[in-house]
């Protein structure tokens, strides 16, 4: 044998080489996760003190990639020994050449990467899982609260389809790694009746004997998924589920562990074709009884199926009615019309007053026509919101004046960075008015910001953040000229002196230049530790930054406050598609479940976000709040926000969607009508329509849009218009 000096040589430069160069790379690597972390949590400290949020989540994160890591890297590891102690036996005695083989590379190698892949599969569930809220309801096959549906089984149900997932994945590595290494050593044919094969052949059965155990156990969930599956058109669980396949899965587990053993048991005795027989058992079993249900479905409950299904219908109705809140919607018949009188007229004259008579776009286009003032200002969007205007409640259209950078006179750095960085006031319009010339009339105009109203006044017009600020800006800067911001009518300046943005102290000024790709911000003179990074400033993006785990409205509308500061207000809604036999809202989402809980509050100049809870009694809020305290706020909301409050439009339409369907109540008491409402239910008979009317291009009817009118409620449901 030939000694290969330089050969060797070559392979220790090499490995002296790889590990320094390994070592870096993991130093920068470390380095840039631990900067990206750092500059999420000043960025969620900068918009209201949110970090502890993403810090909680963060170690939740960590602490199940570790334990999957530890997890795959244990079992990797243990597998690869057998593997080769097993290897090891059958070539010897087939006097084989005994290969080295890897095992702590592809064990670390399986462990990081399952941990990487599974980062974020695990910790939101396990925070519900630990800090779940009673629903103080209970479903009505298994009689379980919702609240273990809601927060309790998603963790039960990720860990058994990690673990299914895993144990299938090993047995199947283990085959290609002894597939894989037989060969390589050149072995003859294989067969699993050589007794010199018996170690491979129990190890690959013990692990599938694993994976049945593991299946065994899924059963009782799969059992409670039936109350999500669908009968007839509707969500849950009908009488074939609950009568019939309720009992297989209670049959089955002890089907398959016995079949497991009994397999295991004839593999032992060297009779493979006998455990395969045994193991068929339980797909045959499930093919046989699913055709005896499909059936008994189209032959005995297809023909009756009303009688049969009518007690799971009810099932159905009952928890969409509480699961939209529908059950707090309280219905008025109105009596036949009456001819209108003035004494009728006099009566509802609030409503009269404040009928809505100017149309939506047209008064966008108008305000930006008449209001914009600069070429570089524009109204994105615009809101209807009641106000005491000279002592009398009255719906006002209300749009915020928002710089448009793609309007600038010149779209330099600096133009955008630092001079024109905010909008100016906002420009509120009566609904029930216009001017003699057919154009909006104005209660607060122009960039004097002119009311008609002493107690309408902007004391604070610059915005800052809002639902056009898209980009970042930096406030403050410093150097020579020491730039000052654009202001008002485009001639005049200013400066920030707000609490947002982040201070951009040299080690920020370089971690945010890197993370936006923005070199100026490194060069610029303009620049300086005085600075403010102004980032994150689109309010919705902004307010749903902190809490992914509610669903912002995309349609936020600003408040004037009493002291003349301007805030916008976002609705939050809480989510869920767990909610046993509830209808999922199929046009707006995969959910079937939703509360609007929540109002945030974000200061349109300073940009701190506030999150007050106003569905005390929504069990998922009260969980988030148990799972992150102190970021929701339980106290009313400041009676200046309040007395502006509206009832959110998304979640109007989405009720009026689902109320179609199910507006009727089949528990009044009346077990007849009850009956009967279900069975109109099943044939669709009593079916509500939105209104509709003539499409603008004659192409036929479409459903009136939701809108905001100021009316008092009938039947004494309302004390006053509102």
């Amino acid at each position: 044998m030939v000694y290969d000096y330089y050969g060797r040589l070559s392979k220790k430069q090499f490995k002296k080489r790889i590990i320094p160069i390994a070592l870096l790379a993991a130093v920068l690597a470390a380095a840039a996760a631990a900067a990206g972390i750092y500059l999420e949590g000043i960025q969620l400290a900068e918009i209201g003190g949110l970090q502890g949020i993403y810090y909680k989540n963060l170690v939740y994160k960590s602490l199940f990639g570790a334990g999957v890591f530890v997890l795959v890297f244990t079992v990797v590891w243990a597998t690869n020994l057998l593997i080769g102690r097993n290897l090891r036996l059958y070539m010897r005695s087939e006097n084989l050449p005994v290969i080295r083989l890897p095992n702590l590379s592809l064990a670390l190698g399986a462990a990081i990467a399952l941990a990487v892949l599974t980062r974020n599969f695990f910790y939101a569930k396990a925070l519900n899982f630990i800090h779940w809220e009673s629903f103080g309801e209970k479903d009505p096959i298994f009689f379980k609260d919702i609240g273990y549906y809601v927060f309790r089984r998603p963790f039960l149900t990720s860990l058994y389809g990690f673990m299914s997932v895993f144990c299938l994945g090993v047995i199947v590595y283990t085959l290609i790694y002894y597939a894989a290494a037989l060969s390589a050593a050149g072995a003859a044919k294989i067969s699993l009746k050589d007794e010199k094969m018996r170690g491979i052949s129990l190890h690959i059965l013990a692990y599938a004997l694993g994976f049945f155990v593991i299946k065994a156990l899924s059963y009782r969930l799969t059992m409670e998924g039936m109350l999500f599956d669908g009968f007839f058109n509707v969500k849950g669980a009908g009488y074939v589920k609950v009568n019939l396949w309720l009992n297989y899965y209670r049959v089955m587990p002890f089907l398959l562990l016995a079949a497991a053993l009994l397999a295991f048991f004839f593999a032992w005795k060297k009779k493979p074709v006998k455990a395969l027989v045994t193991m068929a058992v339980v797909p045959a079993f499930w093919l046989v009884f699913l055709i005896f249900t499909q059936v008994f479905q189209y032959s005995v409950i297809k023909p009756n199926e009303f009688i049969y299904e009518k007690e799971y219908l009810k099932y159905n109705v009952e928890a969409t009615r509480k699961a939209y809140n529908l059950d707090k919607v309280r219905q008025y018949v109105f009596p036949d019309i009456e001819p209108l009188t003035p004494e009728i007229l006099e009566r509802n004259r609030d409503t009269i007053d404040n009928i809505r008579v100017i149309d939506y776009r047209a008064t966008l286009e108008s305000d930006t026509q008449l209001q914009s003032n600069t070429n570089f200002y524009t109204f994105y969007d615009g809101d209807i919101v009641n106000y005491m205007v000279n002592g009398k409640e009255t719906p006002v259209f209300i749009a915020a004046r928002e710089v448009d950078q793609e309007n600038l006179p010149e779209k330099s750095y600096t133009n955008r960075m630092f001079r024109y960085t905010h909008g100016y006031g906002i420009v509120m319009n009566p609904i029930n008015r216009f001017t003699s010339e057919g154009q909006a009339d104005f209660i607060l105009s122009g960039i004097e910001l002119m009311s008609e109203s002493p107690n309408i006044r902007v004391t604070e017009p610059r915005i800052y953040y809002g639902e056009l600020t898209r980009s970042y800006v930096i406030v403050n800067p410093g150097g020579k000229g020491k730039l000052k911001e654009i202001d008002g009518d485009g001639h005049s300046e200013t400066s920030y002196y707000g609490s947002g943005g982040i201070r951009l102290d040299p080690l920020k000024r370089l971690l945010f230049a890197l993370k936006l790709g923005d070199i100026n911000m490194l060069i610029s003179g303009n620049v300086s530790s005085g600075s403010r990074l102004l980032i994150n400033r689109d309010i919705v993006s902004r307010a749903q930054r902190a809490v992914p785990f509610l669903a912002i409205d995309k349609d936020p509308y600003i408040v004037l406050t009493d002291d003349g500061r301007l805030l916008w207000v976002l609705d939050a809604y809480t989510l869920t598609g767990y909610y046993p036999y509830s209808q999922t809202a199929a046009r707006y989402g995969d959910f079937n479940y939703i509360r609007n809980s929540v109002k945030v509050i974000i200061d349109a100049y300073n940009g701190t976000a506030e999150y007050y809870v106003i569905d005390k009694d929504d069990p998922i809020i009260r969980t988030y709040s148990k799972i992150y305290p102190g970021v929701f706020k339980f106290r009313d909301l400041p009676e200046d926000i309040k007395k502006h409050m509206r009832y959110p439009e998304l979640l109007c339409i989405i009720q009026s969607d689902m109320l179609r369907r199910y507006h009727i109540n089949p528990n009044t008491g009346d077990e007849a009508a009850d009956e009967r409402k279900i069975s109109a239910f099943y044939g669709n008979q009593d079916l509500w329509d939105i209104a509709a009317v003539p499409s603008m291009d004659d192409s036929g009817e479409v459903e009136v849009e939701s809108y905001y009118v100021m009316i008092k409620l009938p039947g004494g449901i309302g004390q006053r218009a509102e």
